[in-house]
């Protein structure tokens, strides 16, 4: 694999270098960002694997890469930056930065500018999500479901309940479109879940004319998997303890079916953790160990026929 260029940051004698890959040649632009976090594994190794993929291919434009947006969340495996206590992920609407992150969310704004689109590729932390996308306007609902994953869903705020600050917000800012990828695992890689990730985004290069390859190639996403509307359903977990998951990623569970087992960590006793809905499983948790109110699953309520 091409060495990439350094994008060096600075703020107040604090240094940061992000890798960036500059691959084609065009006045067409199109980029790719994953490690805005730094426990989401998954969507990092798609990024690289990008790379080493397109690297040799002709392009059509000019794709940038950035595999690891945030190094300094990349080297502690956390979600946000221990320097600052900064989420990049939430910081990209800083014009002047007043930290380190936030000097990275600038850098990151000079690449946004002036890319046909953006795509900002994520996986679950410490749990694995079902491929989805994640879109910020009901314009872009199309362009959602044409990545071809199982479902895609639109949200206009983030987890911590911030409307602005996000790659795709920052895409929408300068003009153009943006879409976040959720990719499967975080904090542990799954290959059929980079094997997807990676042909997803080859078959978006195709669609979009960057990329020449007959035999790559999506299903949209059907139209009653594109929701317009956060629907999903959470469970946390009760206090601390251990969550032990008995069922599987993508499957459709009756209301009170069982999920897992969780083990308090004061009596050491087992209960059964049950589905509060019927609907598809889409996000369970992989670590074990689990602090109070911290997610173990989400669900996709079953749609009702009207």
């Amino acid at each position: 694999m091409a060495k990439p260029n350094a994008i060096a940051v600075e703020f107040e004698g604090q240094r940061v270098t992000l890798p960036h890959y500059r691959l084609g040649h065009g006045s067409r632009r199109g980029l790719i960002v994953a490690g805005i976090h730094g426990r989401e594994h998954t969507s990092i190794q798609v990024a690289y694997d990008l790379v080493a993929h397109l690297e040799s291919a002709q392009l059509r434009g000019v794709i940038d890469i950035v595999p690891v947006a945030n190094p300094l969340a990349y080297a502690t495996e956390t979600r946000e930056s221990l320097e600052d206590g900064l989420n990049l992920g939430q910081a990209l609407a800083a014009l002047e930065p007043r930290s380190i992150t936030e000097a990275i969310a600038v850098a990151m704004r000079g690449l946004v500018d002036g890319a046909e689109w953006v795509l900002d590729l994520h996986s679950a932390g410490e749990a694995r999500y079902l491929p989805h996308v994640i879109f910020a306007r009901e314009a872009d609902a199309d362009m959602a479901a044409s990545m071809g994953l199982p479902f895609a869903i639109l949200r206009r705020r983030t987890r911590e309940g911030a409307r602005e600050g996000t790659l795709s917000w920052a895409a929408t800012q300068a003009g153009t479109r943006g879409l976040a990828l959720e990719l499967g695992g975080g904090i542990a890689v799954f290959s059929k879940d980079v094997a997807r990730g990676l042909q997803t985004v080859l078959a978006f290069l195709v669609r979009q004319g960057f990329l020449e390859a007959n035999d790559i190639t999506t299903a949209p996403t059907e139209s009653d998997c594109v929701y317009l509307d956060d629907v999903r359903v959470f469970v946390r977990a009760p206090g601390e303890g251990a969550f032990y998951p008995r069922t599987r990623l993508g499957a459709v569970l009756g209301q009170t079916q069982e999920l897992g087992m969780w083990v308090a960590l004061d009596t050491l006793q087992p209960s059964s953790v049950v589905a509060p809905c019927r609907g598809r499983l889409i996000y369970l948790r992989i670590r074990c160990r689990t602090p109070a109110g911290a997610t173990l699953a989400m669900l996709l309520p079953e749609r009702r026929e009207t």
